[in-house]
C-alpha cells in the first residue's frame, strides 16, 4: 500500500506534468503560425510561385497545420502552399494543401495532395482549392515532400 501523502505528492507532480505539457502545446503552436507568416511573407518577397514546407514542431496535428495554413494565407493568399507534419520519425503524418482559386484549374489542392500523400502510402482528399490528408506511415515523407515540388513546379512554371 501506497502511503496518503506519498499518493497525494504524486498526484500534484503529475498534474503538473500534465499543464506543462499543455504549456508547451501551446507555445509550439504559437510558434508555428509566426513561422507560418514569416514564411509568407519570405515566399512573397523572392517571388516563390508555390510552397511546399514540412512543419515537424506541429507533430502531426492537423488542426495546428491548419491554423499555420490560415496565418501564411493572410500573408501570402495568392502563393499555392502544401505542409506536412509527422508524429515521430516512420510515425503517422498529416498533410494539408491550399490553393487560390485562379490556380485550381491548373493545380487543384485535392489531387496535389492526394498524390504526395500516395507516395508514403496515405490519402488526401477536399477540394480544388483547399485539402487535407494523412499517412500511416512518415517513412517516405521526404520522398513525398520532393514528388509535391516537382508536382507544382511542373504545372506553375
Amino acid at each position: 500500500d501506497i502511503p496518503l501523502a506519498f499518493r497525494a505528492r504524486l498526484k500534484e507532480i503529475y498534474e503538473q506534468m500534465v499543464e506543462k505539457k499543455k504549456q508547451l502545446q501551446r507555445a509550439s503552436k504559437g510558434s508555428i503560425v509566426e513561422d507560418a507568416k514569416k514564411l509568407a511573407q519570405e515566399a512573397k518577397d523572392s517571388g516563390a510561385k508555390f510552397v511546399v514546407h514540412v512543419f515537424n514542431d506541429a507533430q502531426g496535428k492537423s488542426k495546428v497545420l491548419s491554423k499555420a495554413l490560415t496565418a501564411f494565407a493572410k500573408v501570402a493568399p495568392a502563393i499555392p502552399i502544401l505542409l506536412v507534419s509527422e508524429t515521430k520519425a516512420g510515425g503517422k503524418m498529416a498533410g494539408i494543401a491550399n490553393v487560390p482559386k485562379e490556380l485550381t484549374s491548373v493545380l487543384p489542392a485535392n489531387k496535389w495532395l492526394g498524390d504526395s500523400l500516395a507516395v508514403c502510402g496515405g490519402r488526401g482528399g477536399g477540394k480544388p482549392n483547399y485539402a487535407q490528408g494523412a499517412s500511416k506511415n512518415s517513412t517516405d515523407m521526404m520522398k513525398a515532400v520532393e514528388f509535391a515540388k516537382e508536382m507544382a513546379q511542373k504545372t506553375l512554371g
